[in-house]
């Protein structure tokens, strides 16, 4: 290999379209890069997604005698970027909800069996961080949980579930992000946390990873002041060499997180940012788009090793790395593998997960002689998410779709007291009250809305079932009312099983993968009748 395709085997990159001749076409031919990754904007089908990445891997064999990685964020929940016609299955924090071991395996041998069969053999998952931060912007319902030992078990029985399937598993983001309060698409999160708390928890899924053979980890971009006050932990080589390899003993590919976030572009260039990673002891550079600006940093990297910048041995290392990971990775399957097998346990998994943290007896079910009605009250945000594919219909379309009289009204968090004027008289008119939130102690306005509907239910003597379709620290919020579901996700398949458990045709069996501090302990769920 020329100094070039060696330097160009460094990188994963992101592109624009859906066929060839859109732009991956060039770029392969031009950059010759090691992996691609895939995001929604490429997915049109999974036969279209099937032919792209066949055709993407036939010329990269061809011009560089060595497949792709061919990486995506599968994590399941909020983030999945093939939906239609793939078991997305709900994220982490509503498979933790499950305390289920053998159903994190089987969730991620199932994601993998997916992937295989689109020819994707690099998973960017699963999420280690532990969610420590309750208003947390980036990661949420991407954890697992709150306990160090619990993340570290479900995360190394997805880690096995995917590497049974043929696809490398890909834990992030070393050494977590869970206690951070800044999302580092934006900016630079500081993780000031003593060094002994860093070991006993941030750490401990990493080191569990490590010792379940994860191949590949990603580091956050974060900066860690007890053990590189300067420098985010993806640029940092105290953080890699000297924390991650040197001390934890990993010794799998280090891949960069996209090096176009907020967190890193705020103080460096791309090129800066991708030669300082591999400096570092990266693998991998990620760019997830713009073409000029992939070849430009490719292009500075190659000029730093000719100027002795960076050293050959650098590269090499890497490059070593990099093959072996190659090396395990398996070809797309021929079989079309068993989908509806994956959409059954899909169901199973957001029907186990939906947690019922507080009951007013008389509520639920919302089945009873002479009370019929009932009215779903939405953040407009929570509407949005029906836009861009995660649900194809509204709580309250897919009720009015299982005989349920309903009305459904949608606010904007600005106005969020205004809607409540304005739907006094549907409250009346109505048995049942259903709110949903969604983070909602990122959202004040959010918060009085709730509170006031619960005083006028009170008065009313009707029922209001608030309904958290994220993390369930909302309920901190408004302690006061008397009826509280935790769904963690929104997808078709999460409502699906939320209709089927308010009008009792199962029974919420999930407990809290988090605590609620000063109202419920970890584990707690209810489940009526029991």
């Amino acid at each position: 290999m020329s100094l070039k395709d060696r330097v160009s085997q460094l990188f994963m990159l992101g592109f624009n379209g859906k066929k060839m001749e859109e732009g991956l076409k060039e770029l392969l031919e031009e950059l010759k890069p090691g992996g691609i990754i895939i995001f929604s904007r490429n997915v049109d089908s999974g036969e279209q997604l099937r032919e792209l990445i066949s055709e993407a891997n036939e010329l990269s064999i061809r011009l560089t005698r060595t497949p792709l990685l061919i990486s995506i964020d599968q994590e399941g929940g909020l983030v999945a970027r093939i939906r239609k016609g793939f078991a997305v299955f709900p994220g982490n924090m509503a498979l933790g909800a499950t305390y289920s071991l053998k159903k994190a395996y089987s969730v991620g041998k199932a994601i993998g069996e997916q992937l295989r069969w689109f020819g994707i053999n690099v998973n960017l998952a699963p999420v280690l961080d532990i969610i420590l931060d309750k208003t947390n912007p980036s990661i949420g319902v991407r954890s697992f949980g709150d306990d160090p030992i619990y993340v570290s078990k479900m995360g190394r029985a997805m880690i096995a579930g995917l590497r049974k399937s043929g696809v490398i598993a890909v834990a992030k983001h070393f050494p977590g992000i869970g206690a951070a309060s800044i999302d580092p698409h934006v900016d630079l999160p500081v993780l000031d946390i003593p060094l002994d708390v860093l070991w006993e928890r941030e750490f401990l899924p990493f080191i569990e990873a490590i010792d379940e053979g994860v191949e590949a980890i990603m580091p956050s971009h974060v900066v860690v002041p007890g053990i590189d006050p300067e420098m985010p932990a993806t640029l940092s080589r105290k953080v890699i060499e000297g924390t991650l390899r040197g001390e934890l003993g990993f010794r799998g590919a280090v891949l960069s997180d996209d090096l176009l976030m907020g967190a890193v572009s705020k103080s460096y260039s791309l090129a800066e940012a991708c030669l300082l990673a591999i400096k570092a002891g990266e693998d991998m550079a990620l760019i997830c788009r713009d073409f000029e600006e992939q070849m430009a940093a490719i292009d500075f990297v190659i000029k730093a090793v000719k100027r002795g910048d960076l050293s050959k041995e650098r590269i090499a290392e890497s490059l070593l790395r990099i093959m072996n990971l190659k090396k395990r990775t398996s070809m797309a399957k021929k079989e079309r593998p068993n989908f509806e097998k994956f959409f059954d346990l899909e169901k199973r998994i957001c029907e186990e997960s939906i947690t019922l943290v507080k009951l007013n007896g008389r509520c639920l079910p919302m089945v009873r002689e002479g009370l019929s009605k009932a009215l779903v009250v939405c953040p407009k945000r929570i509407k949005k998410l029906t836009e861009t594919g995660e649900s194809s219909s509204t709580i309250g379309e897919k009720m009015a779709s299982k005989g349920v009289d309903v009305e459904e009204i949608f606010f904007e968090e600005e106005i969020a007291e205004e809607v409540l004027e304005g739907s006094t008289k549907h409250v009346l008119k109505a048995d049942f009250i259903i709110i949903c939130t969604w983070e909602a102690l990122r959202y004040p306005e959010e918060v009085k809305l709730v509170r006031k509907l619960n005083e006028l239910v009170d008065k009313k003597d009707k029922c209001l079932i608030v309904i958290s379709l994220g993390t369930p620290y909302d309920i901190l919020a408004f302690p006061e009312v008397k009826n509280h579901l935790v769904t963690y996700d929104y997808h078709e398949p999460m409502q699906e099983a939320l209709i089927d458990v308010l009008l009792g045709k199962i029974k919420p069996k999930g407990k809290l993968p988090v605590s609620i501090q000063g109202m419920f302990p970890r584990g707690h769920g209810i489940i009526p009748g029991v």
